[in-house]
């Protein structure tokens, strides 16, 4: 990991322009990540209906400075019966309708470090977004820890824990009590992130009254300020590795492919020939067959 700082990221802007802030947003399935997105450029930017299978940029301007969001794939939350049978019966009967809906990562899947280097040279702060919908057990917290160590070392300097549907809270419940009762893989995740977390609630993203945005940046000017405004940069080394595994990736499903159209016409026996020649096979037989009667 190599993070630099520039008079332009750490605030010198003598009288030109205010500093960018680019933000990468993770976060695993069903964790309103996308429109979390959304919420923070203040448009339907990205849409929050389909999974995310690529990285997506967006921009807007907060307060006169411009803001760049890379929306990312969702991470893999593998299937774990141990982290099931240590989880509460109410909490496993939450979960069972989400893990069908969450397929195993396709062959051309994106890792983390495809989002980075979308918004160059690298993001001032990676959010780990979590819903506080769904319960955050010692697999997602393997997950969230696997998804930063793709981006190399360092990252957890830059990160910060973003909440989600705090809507759905229970009345009088706020987001410390939430942490505070969830468990040790939610509250080692917060403090991994340094005790840095904002919540969201995206329904009021098109209300006046709406502070929640503004909050969250002023909390990722405290972060820059902390990191001295420095912003995280992917090594070289891990881009390069990724490529390659993209590549590896990509003639294996060319591979795949290739394997199941032999299969398939293995199956369905030679080839079959067109209408047309079907047509003129049918025609030209009752000929043939005539000729031979003449010459008897």
């Amino acid at each position: 990991m190599a993070a630099v700082s520039s008079a332009s990221d750490t605030g010198d802007h003598r009288g030109r322009h205010p500093p960018e802030r680019r933000l990468l947003i993770l976060g695993g399935p069903h964790s309103g990540k996308t429109s979390s997105s959304n919420t923070i450029l203040g448009d339907e930017y990205f849409d929050a209906g389909i999974e995310t299978t690529h990285s997506n940029v967006g921009q807007t301007e907060i307060y006169g400075r411009r803001v760049t969001v890379v929306d990312t794939p969702p991470w893999a939350v593998p299937a774990d019966p141990e982290d099931d049978g240590n989880s509460e019966g109410t909490d496993n009967a939450a979960t069972e309708p989400d893990n069908p809906a969450c397929p195993p990562p396709s062959l051309d899947s994106e890792g983390p470090s495809m989002g980075a280097i979308l918004c160059p040279p690298g993001p001032h702060a990676i959010l780990l977004v979590v819903s506080v919908t769904q319960p955050f057990t010692d697999t997602e917290r393997r997950a969230a820890e696997e998804q930063l160590g793709a981006l190399g070392g360092g990252t957890w300097r830059y990160s910060m824990v973003l909440f989600t549907m705090v809507d759905k809270l229970p009345k009088g419940v706020f987001i410390e009590e939430h942490i505070a009762n969830t468990g040790e893989a939610l509250q080692w995740l917060v403090e991994r992130c340094g005790s840095r977390y904002h919540a969201f609630d995206n329904t009021r993203k098109e209300s006046e009254d709406n502070t929640q945005v503004p909050e969250l940046m002023e909390k990722v000017e405290e972060m820059i300020t902390d990191n001295q405004g420095w912003y995280f940069e992917v090594n070289e080394l891990i881009l390069l590795e990724e490529e390659q595994a993209r590549r590896a990736l990509e003639e294996e499903r060319m591979r795949m492919e290739e394997h199941a159209r032999q299969r398939e016409q293995m199956i369905g026996g030679p080839p079959r020939v067109s209408e047309e020649s079907s047509y003129s096979s049918d025609n030209t037989e009752p000929e043939d067959d005539c000729r031979g009667c003449q010459l008897q």
